[in-house]
């Protein structure tokens, strides 16, 4: 292989490995959202993280602020992933309010925390900045690997 070909084929290795690398960083950089209640429970219970539930609403600007602002921090976005079995779930939707009332969400955005097997540990109702969301978090996952 000529001195030309091996530059060639070094520069397209090197662009892969970056390639690589900032699509894990991008991914690292989101909640890792679960979907269904029933599946986050039991990884809760398998792991002995707490469910953390974000409630919201289409059309709520509260919870808009709330993604764009505090569940895109990163150390937010690594206590969640790292230390607890994120959930977020649409008032909205009509096939999630039997849920909804069930944890007790009289507004959005609401974040509860729920331990396993399934306890309510902990509500609160509205906007919460990143010093707020953590404060409100940090004695349910407490020890934990963030």
């Amino acid at each position: 292989m000529g001195r030309f070909a091996r530059a060639i084929s070094w520069g397209m290795a090197v662009s892969a490995v970056l390639a690589c690398a900032s699509t894990v960083e991008a991914t690292a950089s989101e909640v890792a959202w679960r979907a269904d209640y029933a599946t986050a429970l039991k990884e809760a219970g398998r792991s002995g993280r707490p469910v953390v539930i974000v409630v919201e609403s289409e059309g709520c600007g509260w919870c808009r602020r709330l993604e764009r602002t505090t569940l895109l921090d990163p150390q937010v976005v690594g206590v969640l992933n790292g230390a607890t079995v994120p959930l977020k779930i649409d008032a909205s939707d009509l096939g999630h309010e039997a849920l909804v009332a069930t944890l007790g969400a009289e507004g959005v955005p609401a974040i509860v925390v729920v331990a396993p097997p399934g306890r309510i540990v902990a509500r609160r109702v509205g906007y919460l900045d990143r010093v707020g969301f953590l404060g409100f978090i940090r004695p349910f996952v407490a020890g934990r690997p963030r």
